[in-house]
């Protein structure tokens, strides 16, 4: 890489950390000897009020969610890839998605000198103070902590990095002024109950080896891997290092044959699939649950919501079916009963995100 690439790859990367502090409010005053008041009670007033029960966060894409203090109040963000919670003396948790527009190893080697740049727009004695990879929602992570001063305060600032293959998340805490200790060990608390989408990272371009038929893009979890058929038309993702009755996902595109009378998605279609589907499986061993109409990328579909029995056990599926331009586009997601929970949202985020190309 030339130095002047380089130096562009730093800006685009200076872009996406640009996590600016937010203003914080007028720091409550320590009563001073003399003043009235007593600082003890003070403080114990607010140890009781970290106590306080939390309140619930999920990002309305259902890309991640955690657990906020209720004290902490909703601040104005200038965009749905932002978050911000506040207390009253300024301390704050932000929450922001950004395009990863730079590789993944430049990024984290640049990191620290590009974010203290960044801190210095707001705060003077900064200071690097160390970081340590830790595990937020299932993903691994990096928690950068600095400190610094504003308007001789001390400040606290710790910034948890998960990068995606094209999205960077970052979670960012300032704490400000004598009693940012508190705050952080809400924050740390707050960051234990914090969970990320497996989908979180990107779409992944689905091609086929027919020149003619639709592509798409969908978002497969993160670090899931194509194990698909080598047909080119065909594709399963799975986990890293999948065992058998792991949960996949399976896409499939079909030329519709000329003389089919099933080339538009209506009663005849959805009943005479609906039926193909049963007889896959042996006499009382699946039952169809749900069976509706929908659109993915613009498209009419159905969707078979269904569980059955196999040798791995009882699982949980959807089968998606959709026609576009002559070709029949199949999409099916499947993993046991008991852990279909966990891959739902991934699952679910998989249609609403689907876009043909």
């Amino acid at each position: 890489m030339t130095e002047v690439s380089r130096s562009a790859g730093i800006r685009a990367a200076v872009a996406a950390l640009a996590v600016v502090l937010a203003a914080p409010v007028a720091f409550a005053q320590e009563p001073q000897p003399g003043q009235g008041g007593d600082r003890s009670d003070s403080v114990t007033a607010d140890a009781e009020a970290v106590a306080l029960p939390l309140q619930q966060y999920t990002d309305p894409a259902g890309r991640f969610g955690f657990v906020v203090p209720s004290q902490w109040g909703r601040s104005a963000s200038e965009t749905v890839d932002e978050i911000i919670f506040q207390n009253e003396r300024g301390d704050s948790v932000r929450v922001t998605i950004a395009p990863l527009t730079v590789d993944p190893k430049a990024f984290a080697n640049a990191y620290v000198d590009t974010y203290l740049k960044v801190l210095s727009q707001s705060l003077t004695d900064i200071r690097f103070v160390g970081q340590r990879p830790i595990d937020v929602g299932r993903r691994k992570a990096t928690d950068y902590v600095f400190t610094g001063t504003f308007n001789e305060a001390p400040v606290t600032c710790r910034q948890v990095v998960v990068i995606g293959s094209t999205t960077v998340l970052y979670i960012t805490f300032a704490g400000f002024g004598q009693l940012r200790t508190q705050s952080e060990q809400l924050f740390q608390s707050s960051l234990l109950t914090f969970w990320i989408s497996p989908s979180f990272g990107g779409p992944v371009s689905i091609g086929t080896a027919d020149p003619n038929a639709p592509a798409y893009t969908i978002a497969i979890p993160e670090g899931w891997t194509d194990e698909g058929e080598t047909d080119g038309n065909s594709h399963m993702f799975r986990p890293a290092g999948a065992r058998p009755s792991s949960a996949y996902i399976s896409t499939r595109v079909t030329k519709i044959a000329p003389d089919s009378k099933l080339t538009e998605i209506d009663d005849v279609f959805i009943a005479a699939y609906r039926t193909a589907l049963r007889q896959q499986y042996p006499e009382n061993a699946m039952e169809v649950r749900l069976t509706r109409k929908i659109f993915i990328g613009g498209a009419p579909a159905v969707r078979f919501d269904y569980g059955y029995i196999s040798n791995f056990g009882v699982r949980r599926a959807i089968m998606v079916l959709a026609v576009r331009n002559g070709y029949l586009i199949g999409l099916a997601c499947d993993s046991v009963e008991q852990a279909y929970p966990i891959y739902e949202k991934s699952f679910e985020t998989l249609f609403t995100t689907f876009k043909f190309r």
